[in-house]
């Protein structure tokens, strides 16, 4: 019987070499990578608000946001949902004050029916954004940015904020709902049974006393 081809031979009878074909390879997808990672950056910047262009007070933005945008961040807690994003930057001499509103939904299995439901997203944050000479470490409310930035980009704010809106237990209350997307089938196995009743020779027993 014939022992295996060795290597050597296999490598051979291509036109590049094992090692320089396996180089372009991860050349390849290291391009892909960069590339991609810049469309997305380029997607992002939609979002970017422009420093120079507020004025001090009240500063409104609206965002409607779909499936495209949720899908531009590498976590998968959302990967399809509607949802409107009110922003209320209240501009001040050495900081912003960034109040983020959202509502909406999103397309998720139901942990109680299995069905897919439009689950409601609902939320209220503040972000403090303050104006530092150099870079300072940011927290969960406040935000640095260098003096001399021309932009703020909530994407990322907007993102994190929608995600910890969702529920720990994925249902909601659908019975308001024109079509109610509940699967009755598995409803039925769900509904709490009865209690058996205590049977009357425990209600006899309750009643002797123990010397």
């Amino acid at each position: 019987m014939m022992g295996p081809i060795p290597w050597s031979i296999l490598s051979s009878n291509f036109e590049f070499p094992i090692e320089e074909t396996f180089g372009a390879l991860i050349q390849n997808i290291y391009i892909c990578a960069t590339f991609e990672s810049s469309l997305v950056m380029k997607e992002l910047d939609n979002y970017r608000i422009s420093l120079k262009g507020l004025r001090p007070g009240i500063n409104n933005f609206t965002f409607e946001l779909g499936p495209t945008f949720f899908r531009l961040f590498e976590q998968q807690l959302i990967r399809e949902a509607f949802v409107q994003v009110d922003l209320e930057v209240d501009r001040r001499s050495e900081m912003l004050v960034v109040n983020f509103s959202h509502q909406g939904y999103m397309i998720t299995p139901c942990d109680r029916c299995l069905e897919a439901i439009k689950l409601p997203l609902l939320g209220k944050n503040r972000l403090l954004i303050k104006f530092e000479v150099v870079d300072s470490e940011e927290d969960a409310e406040v935000v640095f940015l260098k003096a001399d930035s021309d932009f703020f980009n909530p994407a990322r704010f907007i993102y994190e904020f929608v995600a910890l809106s969702i529920p720990m237990v994925r249902t909601y209350d659908c019975t308001q709902d024109p079509e109610a997307p509940c699967n009755e089938e598995v409803l039925k196995h769900l509904k709490p049974q009865e209690e058996p009743k205590e049977s009357p020779i425990w209600d006899e027993l309750k009643k002797l006393k123990l010397n």
